[in-house]
């Protein structure tokens, strides 16, 4: 499992997809906020249940929480609060498409090894 950043910040459940570019979806989106180490910030959006079960965890335990990062649909640089209305802001990028999981590693097709 990859460490997607090491802070957790803001958890969105009720969230209109028109208002900031996600397409819509019958199960609805979430976001969170995310900050890594380097200061990097951007935010994901998983499914709106998901980010439910999240605040919930980070209520009832201590630490790190982790994301599987095939629960992330999409990602975007920034917190939901720097996006303003700007034409320029930065789009959406696609991750893992709602129904997919990551692809299998594969073997080093130059690996000698028996």
């Amino acid at each position: 499992m990859t460490r997607l950043f090491d802070h957790m910040g803001q958890i969105i459940t009720d969230v209109d997809p028109a208002t900031i570019g996600l397409p819509g979806t019958p199960a609805g989106w979430g976001l969170v906020s995310c900050t890594k180490a380097t200061g990097r910030r951007y935010t994901i959006a998983v499914e709106a249940d998901y980010a439910a079960n999240l605040i919930a965890a980070r209520t009832a335990l201590t630490g790190v929480l982790n994301v599987p990062e095939q629960t992330v649909r999409w990602v975007r640089l920034g917190h939901p609060d720097e996006w303003g209305t700007t034409t320029h802001a930065t789009p959406w990028a696609p991750v893992y498409p709602m129904g997919t999981v990551p692809p299998e590693p594969t073997e080093d097709e130059h690996d000698d090894r028996p």
